[in-house]
């Protein structure tokens, strides 16, 4: 194994985007050197910094940059906003969470009322 690594590399170790690895190193979770403007990650480095609880956060991180990254690529090809994507997401979990505790008669009764509200929209022939 060698023994200086660059963040690229240990990206490309742990199965992490490079973000996620200059972002370590910003916080200082991941011990390093530096020679001018280049980060210097010895082996020793890399072991100290892998704990389990490290590598459990870091797939977390990954995770979530995943969903964000296909929430803006999903966004991009609708020709949308992904802010509003994020958005929305955000108020459907805290609409279900409100929601759960809504005995099923009430819901129901809710819904229909909403359906009966809703007019269809009129789209006029250009």
């Amino acid at each position: 194994m060698k023994k200086i690594f660059t963040p690229q590399e240990i990206a490309e170790f742990l199965h992490v985007a490079p973000t996620t690895i200059y972002a370590e190193l910003e916080r200082g979770k991941l011990p390093h050197g530096r020679v001018g403007r280049k980060y210097i990650i010895t082996r020793r480095h890399l072991e100290d910094y892998l704990t389990k609880e490290v590598v459990e956060e870091l797939l977390v991180e990954e995770e979530q940059q995943d969903t964000s990254a296909d929430l803006t690529a999903e966004s991009e090809i609708n020709g949308a906003s992904p802010w509003l994507d994020v958005i929305a997401q955000d108020m459907t979990e805290a609409i279900a969470a409100v929601e759960k505790d809504v005995p099923e008669a009430e819901h129901q009764t809710w819904l229909k009322a909403m359906a009966a509200a809703v007019k269809p929209l009129e789209v006029e022939d250009a």
